[in-house]
């Protein structure tokens, strides 16, 4: 949703999508309508004419955009990837801190979702975003973390 709130402030200023054969559809105005799929997909692609963003463009109701339109797509994505892998090393950073250096020292702490899951690069910003923090840890996927999770605080807070 970020991306799609940073391109809409960006069509409105004619920074992107303004050249006189590109159309966008009110597509791009309707919320999360820009799924999180697409930001993987553009992250992979290393085309000369960013043909991967183009499809996405047009799946996104985009027609007919330039090169730099597609640059700019591709950076803005890049740019919010890199914000939340900042982000959540923030939340990882801040917890070991609470454990103390005893315990969180090399422990192991396990993320779900589709983003860390699937996006080609957030693993690794997330990991140099711990570093930068000095954040020692070990980050593995945890398939399915949240609902292992809320199972454990019902089993602990169940009447005995």
């Amino acid at each position: 949703e970020m991306v799609r709130l940073a391109l809409v402030q960006l069509h409105d200023a004619k920074e992107i999508w303004s050249g006189k054969d590109t159309t966008v559809s009110e597509l791009l105005r309707q919320q999360h309508a820009f799924e999180s799929r697409f930001m993987s997909d553009i992250e992979y692609d290393m085309s000369d004419q960013l043909l991967i963003v183009e499809r996405v463009e047009r799946a996104f109701g985009v027609e007919n955009s330039t090169l730099g339109d597609r640059a700019k797509l591709k950076e803005v994505c890049g740019m919010v990837v890199q914000r939340a892998a900042k982000l959540t090393a923030c939340a990882i950073a801040a917890t070991l801190r609470q454990i103390g250096p005893d315990r969180a020292n090399g422990c192991t702490v396990g993320v779900d979702g589709s983003v860390y899951q699937h996006h080609p690069s957030f693993r690794q910003r997330l990991t140099q975003a711990l570093g930068a923090l000095g954040a020692r840890c070990n980050v593995v996927l945890a398939k399915d973390g949240s609902g292992r999770g809320s199972a454990l605080v019902a089993c602990a807070a169940a009447p005995k």
